[in-house]
């Protein structure tokens, strides 16, 4: 695997892997052998392009492929397993897995763009990679599960609900580039975010509900907007909202107001915790101007912190 910008050496490879098949394929021959053999394990389908058909096969397993510089006019799938597949600088035209589940797979540089929102609805996905892919920022919008995976150098966005129990479980995953109008919610389910590294992560009108962040390695830049022990400062902080939501001063009510709903929503996420866990530090998204609030009104709430003498972890 070449997993780099391809030099002109490498270019003349990925010529030669793409030349050497005299016939387009279609997504059923991945459940065949490969006329060329195996590459490091796996079944070599490097540089084929996959053109015949456009149905969309059920409950199909395919396993240890590698798909690098392949081409797919559709990759629509629906109850598929995908294990072992690696695919660098792949096409993946239409790519879309509904009801899935992907584990030990790695996509690096590849175009995964849909035909519609959401590439992998109600899909689960485990110990695998998704680097520097483009043409799916909802990649994870409807996803029901992550774990031990790493999503690197990737421009996301639309994950999770406004229904904590719709929202995805995600663990022990590590994310890097940006993330964007997405509400991640504690549900039902085990702990949201446990063990993810969101360090390499910039986020824009983000927010995480319901989640302890205390099991979550953070950017210094998202210190300050980390309240820990919450449970035990929300109650001050509620009752200075609900002093100057009455305020004459249209600002000042606002803020009140705004930093009500906050607490009102996550203590709704907050829920399903249930004694399980502690509710631990929390990410107080009203405080942070990348927030869903503007940053004046974002200003105001931090005065109503101050008054509360409400510290951040920074």
């Amino acid at each position: 695997m070449l997993f780099g910008t391809p030099n002109e050496q490498d270019e003349e490879s990925i010529t030669h892997l793409k030349n050497r098949w005299e016939l387009s394929l279609s997504l059923l021959d991945l459940k065949q052998p490969s006329p060329f053999g195996f590459f490091e394990g796996r079944q070599d389908f490097r540089g084929a392009t996959f053109t015949k058909g456009r149905s969309i096969p059920k409950k199909v397993t395919i396993d240890s492929l590698d798909l690098s510089f392949s081409s797919f006019a559709t990759f629509r799938l629906l109850d598929a397993t995908l294990n072992n597949i690696v695919a660098q600088s792949a096409i993946f035209n239409d790519f879309k897995l509904f009801k899935s589940h992907i584990s030990d797979c790695i996509f690096v540089n590849c175009d995964l763009s849909p035909s519609g929102a959401g590439n992998l609805t109600q899909s689960t996905i485990l110990n695998s990679t998704f680097q520097e892919c483009t043409g799916a920022p909802e990649l994870l919008g409807g996803v029901c599960r992550v774990e031990d995976s790493a999503f690197l150098s990737m421009d996301l966005q639309n994950i999770g609900d406004l229904d904590p129990v719709r929202s995805p479980t995600i663990q022990n995953t590590k994310f890097t580039g940006k993330l964007r109008n997405s509400i991640i919610q504690q549900g039902r389910g085990e702990q949201q975010l446990k063990g993810c590294d969101i360090s390499g992560l910039k986020l824009k009108n983000v927010q995480l509900m319901g989640v302890n962040m205390d099991d979550v390695r953070c950017s210094s830049s998202l210190q300050p907007f980390l309240i820990p022990n919450w449970s035990e400062q929300k109650e001050i902080l509620h009752q200075v909202g609900a002093e100057v939501s009455t305020s004459p001063e249209r600002e000042v009510s606002v803020a009140g107001d705004s930093l009500q709903r906050a607490i009102k929503a996550d203590d709704k996420s907050s829920y399903w915790i249930k004694n399980r866990w502690p509710r631990g530090t929390r990410y107080a998204y009203e405080l942070d101007p990348q927030g869903p609030l503007r940053s004046k009104a974002s200003g105001q709430i931090r005065s109503l912190y101050e008054r509360a003498g409400v510290e951040s972890s920074s």
